[in-house]
């Protein structure tokens, strides 16, 4: 007689109060934004991150916090009453301001946050004098709610924007993205958080176009930047990284905003990396990963990495030495939400090769399975299919050894006697 399984413990209901809640030392309060509203003089502790200096631009659109507002407090004490969509300029035409996702910010654009950031960049740069730097420029923008400054706001059309390929496919998407269109189709999308849901027509061309107008924005800051070290001498001395840390849907697949669903216009981010000394020509098709920048830029520098760092250089692929560094990329998604019809906060895998992506969720039998060559706007799940059981057996024992490649072996166990 076969034994029952164990029961799961701890059970469910008892798990929350089972948590580990002890926490290491340190603030965990250096970001939070009402502390940075309301207490005058607020500041990081220092080294941040690893950063000796900081002017901290935390949050989105204009309605951020940090070091910014209260240079603004300071400096231009009545533009701060101009933040967020209560005093934005009325814009009736478009539907995203119905549901707070976008506003026409009454904020100028030279005192946008975007302005800010790129003035402050500026100004490390002068303030370097000829000593060697590691500057982190990062703009919140382009990001949801959309709020580009000034002439940005209308600088694109959204009756002129095209919408994604992917949009209309004919095909049957996967539950979970079905089931965003289920709630949009009933009346009953959640449009006004920070959530993924399933959008109309108009609201992807609007997102697109305002989207455009941060881009555009951004642009020029860093044109800005990039005179400055032109200015001061420092083009032909200094390596200029350009990415992102997430891509968004703005109308893929029906879709709005970012979310557990990993379809390329989410995790296919840009990456430029440009060296005076080592130029750099032409793109690379190779599989890279965020993880791998801070292995580039130290094997750049001439540094080892920490025992245990995870990601490769990618100095032999643009150089040409060689055409790739990994047969495989794996991303991993521990969500916070209970979304997406799930009963449950989204735990999911997905793995990349140069022609398949394959993703699982916990819990779920389905899965996801796209042929990128003949698909590549992924609207064919090919998980059931039969013609692809191999491909999908080998993808999934693919992602199991990357899971276990990427397990942190730091401070690796001691052997046991």
């Amino acid at each position: 007689m076969q034994a029952a399984p164990p029961p799961a413990w701890p059970p469910p209901g008892d798990r929350l109060a089972r948590e580990a809640k002890a926490r290491a030392p340190g603030r965990y309060d250096q970001e939070n934004r009402n502390k940075w509203l309301t207490q005058e003089g607020y500041d990081l502790d220092y080294p941040f991150y690893g950063f000796e200096d900081v002017d901290l631009v935390d949050d989105h659109g204009d309605s951020v916090h940090g070091h910014y507002r209260q240079w603004l407090r300071q400096h231009h004490p009545a533009v701060e009453a101009l933040i967020g969509p209560k005093a934005a300029t009325p814009a009736p035409d478009y539907v995203l301001t119905s549901f707070g996702q976008a506003w026409r910010t009454a904020v100028p654009q030279e005192l946008y946050p975007s302005a800010y950031i790129a003035d402050r960049t500026i100004e490390r740069l002068e303030r370097a004098a000829g000593q060697p730097f590691f500057i982190q420029c990062s703009f919140p923008d382009p990001h949801h709610p959309f709020t580009p400054p000034g002439k940005y706001w209308g600088m694109y059309d959204p009756d002129e924007m095209e919408l994604p390929p992917s949009f209309h496919t004919g095909e049957v998407p996967p539950p979970h993205v079905a089931w965003l269109r289920r709630q949009r189709d009933g009346g009953k999308a959640v449009k006004h958080t920070p959530a993924i849901f399933a959008c109309t027509e108009r609201e992807a061309k609007e997102a697109l176009a305002l989207n455009y107008g941060s881009i555009t924005n951004i642009d020029g800051q860093i044109g800005r930047v990039l005179a400055a070290l032109r200015r001061l001498g420092l083009e032909n001395d200094t390596v200029v990284i350009f990415t992102s840390d997430h891509g968004d849907y703005l109308g893929d697949h029906q879709l709005m905003l970012k979310g557990p669903i990993h379809y390329r216009g989410l995790v296919r981010v840009p990456f430029i990396w440009h060296d005076p000394r080592q130029p750099v020509r032409g793109a690379s098709s190779a599989l890279a990963s965020t993880i791998d920048i801070a292995p580039t830029i130290l094997a750049r520098a001439g540094l080892a990495g920490f025992n245990g760092i995870q990601g490769k250089s990618l100095l032999d692929v643009m150089s040409g030495k060689t055409a790739r560094v990994r047969e495989h990329l794996m991303i991993e998604e521990e969500g916070q939400r209970v979304i997406l019809g799930f009963d449950t906060r989204i735990r999911c895998r997905t793995l990349r090769s140069d022609r398949y992506r394959l993703t699982i969720y916990d819990g779920a039998e389905w899965g996801e399975l796209y042929d990128l060559e003949r698909d590549p706007i992924e609207a064919r799940n090919l998980w059931d299919d039969a013609e692809y059981a191999d491909v999908k057996a080998g993808m999934v024992q693919a992602l199991v050894r990357g899971m276990l490649a990427h397990i942190d072996t730091s401070p690796y166990p001691d052997a046991l006697a």
